[in-house]
Order: C-alpha cells, then sequence, then structure tokens
C-alpha cells in the first residue's frame, strides 16, 4: 500500500467525519492486547485506502453482478445497527446526531476530491463516493454488531428492495 498522504482525512467535512466514525468504533472496542489493536489499526487503514483510492474498482465491482443490491441491503442494516447503538446509551446519542448532520457534507467532499484527484466524471465520482461512505460505515460499525451482513444471501443472489438511501439522514 503507498504512502498516504492525508488527502481525505484534511478534507473539511470528510475528517472530522472519520473521527466520528472512530467513536463509534471505539465505543465497543473489547480490551484487546497492544499487538492486537495495532494489526487491526493497520488492517482498517490499509481497508480504508483501498476504498478511498480505488473508486473505479470499487465502482465496477459494485457494477458487476448484484453487487449494488447486496451492499444496499448490507446498508440498510448498518443504519440499524447504528440508530439501534445510539439508542443503547446517551453518549451515543450526540455522536450518532452529528455523524448524520456531516455525513452529506462529506460526501460531497468525497466527490470532489474524487473529481481533482481521480478524474472522475460527476456521476462516477458520486458512484464511487456512495460506496465509499457504506464502506466506512460499515467497518465503523463491525466492533457494535460483529456479524452484521452475516444472514444476507450471497452477492449473486441477493433479493429485495433498499430500505434507505445511501445518504440517509435520521428522521
Amino acid at each position: 500500500m503507498p504512502a498516504d498522504t492525508g488527502t481525505f482525512e484534511n478534507l473539511p467535512s470528510f475528517g472530522p467525519w472519520l473521527e466520528l466514525l472512530n467513536k463509534v468504533r471505539a465505543s465497543a472496542q473489547p480490551p484487546l492486547g497492544v499487538a492486537t489493536l495495532r494489526d487491526q489499526g493497520q488492517l482498517r487503514k490499509e481497508a480504508n485506502w483501498t476504498v478511498l483510492h480505488l473508486p473505479l474498482l470499487a465502482s465496477q465491482q459494485a457494477r458487476s453482478g448484484d453487487w449494488t443490491l447486496w451492499l444496499r441491503l448490507r446498508h440498510d442494516q448498518v443504519l440499524d445497527t447504528l440508530f439501534t447503538w445510539s439508542t443503547a446509551a446517551p453518549a451515543n446519542k450526540p455522536v450518532f446526531d452529528a455523524l448524520f448532520k456531516t455525513l452529506r457534507p462529506a460526501a460531497q467532499d468525497l466527490v470532489t476530491a474524487y473529481q481533482q484527484t481521480q478524474a472522475l466524471d460527476a456521476k462516477e465520482a458520486k458512484e464511487a463516493a456512495g460506496i465509499a461512505i457504506m464502506e466506512l460505515l460499515y467497518s465503523a460499525t463491525e466492533t457494535i454488531a460483529p456479524g452484521l451482513g452475516g444472514d444476507l444471501a450471497a452477492p449473486g443472489s441477493a433479493t429485495g428492495k433498499p430500505r434507505y438511501p445511501i445518504l440517509a439522514a435520521p428522521a
């Protein structure tokens, strides 16, 4: 993995949004050893780098087969899980509210960055940003719901209709 220059973390809305995701992730961290936490941190950095720096690859993979539907169904589960998490403890609600308040500006930061750094057109950049947002939300909820998405059918056989838009906002 090439060195990350902090391109995305330095975006005005996206950087703070990533910090909120880290608060969600940290809210349910099990007590682990230093080596395990370091390994998890490195794996998370690599996954985030891939999601953020290879938008055309992610976009193409989502278009092939029924990945888009599968991703959207898993995203519905992520949003339900985040809502349940927000009601579980009073300290979670402000993080949840801030996370969704900054979701659209963070996504717009990503769209702009993809257009400027990856030479994507507006449609490709929006699609890639949506996929990145879904993946980053999913990775942040893995600690609060380790089995998330495990009950979904295989991507090629996913059926149903997504309930929420990618950039959902709480009512």
